[in-house]
């Protein structure tokens, strides 16, 4: 859901193993959620683990959303994450280097990747 709180992502996949870190998306304006975030896992075997959690869903306090679970993706030709996706944790960003999925539930699905920052 678009109202969804970090703590209640970090709850849905805390079943997959130790969560570091969740990062929603948010507008900068209003501070809703755009629809999609990133969760970061301490091991590897955890992002195995939330990827079967696609098509789950997602309860907050307005009411569930189904999520889309993707694995995060490099962007770069040298596949390197991006700065804004690995500005989180140094040394263990996006790409499942450590462990990391996006959980995006917008409707056309998550980003694998966090826009540039200017």
């Amino acid at each position: 859901p678009f109202d969804a709180q970090e703590q209640e992502v970090r709850d849905h996949f805390g079943g997959c193993g130790a969560v570091e870190g969740v990062r929603i998306v948010r507008d900068p304006y209003e501070n809703m959620g755009k629809g999609f975030g990133y969760v970061l896992f301490t091991e590897r075997i955890a992002v195995e683990r939330a990827l079967k959690l696609h098509d789950s869903e997602l309860t907050s306090r307005v009411g569930a959303r189904k999520l889309r679970v993707f694995r995060c993706q490099s962007s770069g030709k040298d596949g390197r994450v991006p700065k804004a996706a690995a500005r989180k944790s140094p040394g263990r960003g996006a790409g499942g280097r450590a462990g990391d999925a996006n959980a995006g539930h917008r409707g056309g699905g998550g980003a694998g990747r966090a826009p540039p920052r200017r």
